[in-house]
């Protein structure tokens, strides 16, 4: 009996985390797993204010896109004043997803970096 529990107990765990939730993107469609950012040594820095009182919207979470895809390539969560950085991007076009429970989804698009330049 105690092997047959104990079995049914570790198939439950396993399979618990079969039936984890898919990561979706901003359009609300499944998307597959973060790929690796190409490195660069240019930096994105910024505050996320709530509009209606100026205060830091923490853990708000940052999304950077390669411009025309639907794949993040890097992220980060707001910090308790509402401060995020993005470091080692590489020169290109991107998209920057803004998003937190309870808010409006913000996005910049055409976001242009330039290699060794940082942008706040």
């Amino acid at each position: 009996m105690y092997k047959i529990a104990a079995f049914v107990a570790i198939l439950l765990t396993v399979s618990g985390s079969v039936f984890a939730q898919t990561p979706t993107n901003p359009s609300g469609t499944a998307s597959r797993p973060v790929e690796s950012a190409p490195k660069g040594n240019s930096r994105i820095t910024g505050t996320v204010l709530d509009s209606t009182s100026a205060e830091g919207v923490e853990f708000a979470t940052i999304a950077l896109y390669e411009r025309g895809s639907d794949r993040p390539i890097d992220g980060a969560i707001v910090e308790e004043k509402g401060r995020f950085s993005l470091k080692s991007i590489a020169d290109g076009n991107y998209t920057i997803v803004i998003s937190f429970i309870g808010y409006n989804t913000k996005t910049i698009d055409n976001v242009r970096i330039t290699k060794g330049k940082d942008l706040d």
